[in-house]
């Protein structure tokens, strides 16, 4: 059984997993200049954030079932 998380919870921690990802964007941005593996990480921790976002999206909209 799955449970409910408030719409307003969702968007807490979707803004809160997006900006944690953001940082870690930055981060390997940096320690990775100058190689060919800055783009590929980028992509992988975008591919990575859109998870939790698809979920959490999804969880926030679902109609009571009672």
């Amino acid at each position: 059984m799955k449970k409910k998380i408030s719409p307003r919870m969702s968007a807490h921690l979707n803004i809160l997993i997006a900006l944690a990802v953001a940082l870690a964007i930055l981060v390997s941005s940096y320690l990775l200049k100058g190689t060919g593996y800055a783009d590929t990480a980028m992509f992988i921790l975008i591919a990575i954030w859109f998870v939790p976002f698809s979920y959490l999206s999804g969880m926030g909209k679902q109609p009571d079932c009672r």
